[in-house]
């Protein structure tokens, strides 16, 4: 089982306003499962990994943490962005929508922010994926694979 709350990056989480932070939810959910328990979202380093076993958690799920590896298919640019980024170039957007996401903080996301704030906001021209799409690279009608390249390890301890 695997417990992503709202620092996790999957899309399939919703949490909005009644999201619980992992140093609650982990040592809950531990409590109800009987199975191992993974959880995911802000762990990078080992101390992260050590005080999610001390909350009951059976391993840690490493994503962005990894896409700065050498063997990770992405540009070099997005490696050296997220090496250098601190604890405060991420933003949370779309929290109003119950689908919360923590993404680098940029002019794009800080637009998204704002305007999450206004009833009736329409996001599709920022949020849409069609700005990072290199022009003749994919028509826009092409699926986008599902799973390209996976960028996360789950480190275990049992």
């Amino acid at each position: 089982m695997t417990d992503q709350r709202s620092d996790s990056t999957s899309r399939f989480r919703r949490n909005g306003p009644g999201s619980r932070p992992g140093l609650v939810l982990i040592p809950a959910a531990a409590r109800k499962v009987q199975i191992p328990l993974i959880a995911s979202g802000g762990f990078a380093t080992g101390s992260g990994l050590v005080a999610a076993l001390a909350l009951g958690a059976s391993a840690v799920n490493m994503g962005t943490r990894f896409v700065a590896s050498t063997e990770a298919p992405v540009h070099q640019n997005v490696k050296d962005q997220i090496v250098a980024n601190d604890e405060r170039a991420t933003q949370l957007v779309f929290r109003e929508f119950n689908s919360t996401a923590r993404v680098a903080r940029n002019t794009i996301s800080e637009e998204i922010a704002r305007r999450s704030a206004q009833p009736g906001a329409t996001l599709a021209d920022l949020a849409s994926g069609a700005r990072g799409r290199v022009a003749g690279s994919r028509p826009a009608t092409e699926e986008r694979p599902r799973c390209r390249h996976p960028m996360s390890l789950t480190v275990l301890t049992w």
